[in-house]
């Protein structure tokens, strides 16, 4: 059995919640290569969007060599665009907005997609989903 790069599930975690997360789209300087992207290319660079993420860990998280990232560098512009874009520290920080708790009704900051406040609202949200569904099918 081959072991997991990652080390930590929360990194793992965060990574995939940062894809999700920093999917925006393109600049139109960056769509005019033709060159066409592979899976492992796509999610390299939607990892290096987010600032919180060292690339070192990025190349770790997918299990890249060294030399094939330095390759992937080379041939993809979006890929060293992004690199460049790192080092000159000019990476968007992702703004948060409050969002108020359909289940209680206060006010939080979410994490990633969370539309509850705690783990308790979201029960709450499940148990009142359900509750719906039952008296739509009666």
């Amino acid at each position: 059995m081959q072991r997991s790069p990652v080390r930590n599930v929360a990194q793992f975690r965060f990574a995939r919640r940062a894809v999700r997360y920093y999917r925006r789209p393109e600049p139109h300087h960056l769509t005019e290569s033709t060159h066409r992207m592979t899976l492992e290319e796509e999610a390299i660079a939607l990892l290096l969007r987010s600032p919180r993420l060292e690339v070192g860990t990025i190349i770790d998280l997918l299990d890249v060599s060294d030399a094939a990232f330095r390759e992937m560098v080379k041939h993809n512009v979006h890929i060293a665009a992004l690199l460049e874009e790192r080092r000159a520290g000019s990476l968007p920080l992702p703004s948060a907005e409050p969002a108020q708790c359909p289940a209680c009704d206060d006010w939080f900051v979410p994490y990633a997609s969370a539309r509850f406040c705690s783990d308790a609202c979201r029960d709450i949200g499940r148990l009142q989903a359900q509750r719906a569904r039952r008296t739509r099918a009666v």
